[in-house]
C-alpha cells in the first residue's frame, strides 16, 4: 500500500538503498576545477527499488550550501533504472 502512495504522490521509496565506496576526486585545470564522485548503490530491501537521481552539494567552511545539483545514478541495471533485491549499481 505505501508504494501506492509514493506513486500518487511521485516521491520515489529509498528504503532499502544504501551508498558505500563513495570517493571523490578533485582536478584542477588552470582556473578551473572538477570534482568527480564515485560509488555505489545496492538495494539492500526486499523488493525492487527505483534508483533516484543523487543530489550534491559543495558547502562551504559554515556548512552553507554555495552550489547543488541533481544528477541521475549514471551506471544503472536497467533503463528504468530499477535495483533488484542485493543487487547494487556503480
Amino acid at each position: 500500500m505505501i508504494g501506492v502512495f509514493y506513486r500518487i504522490a511521485g516521491v520515489t521509496d529509498t528504503s532499502g538503498l544504501a551508498f558505500s565506496d563513495i570517493s571523490m576526486q578533485r582536478d584542477v585545470d588552470g582556473d578551473k576545477t572538477q570534482f568527480t564522485i564515485a560509488g555505489a548503490i545496492t538495494n539492500h530491501g526486499a523488493e525492487p527499488r527505483r534508483v533516484p537521481d543523487v543530489r550534491v552539494q559543495l558547502k562551504d567552511k559554515k556548512g552553507h550550501i554555495v552550489w547543488a545539483r541533481n544528477y541521475p545514478v549514471q551506471h544503472t541495471v536497467n533503463a528504468r533504472r530499477v535495483l533488484s533485491p542485493s543487487a547494487s549499481a556503480t
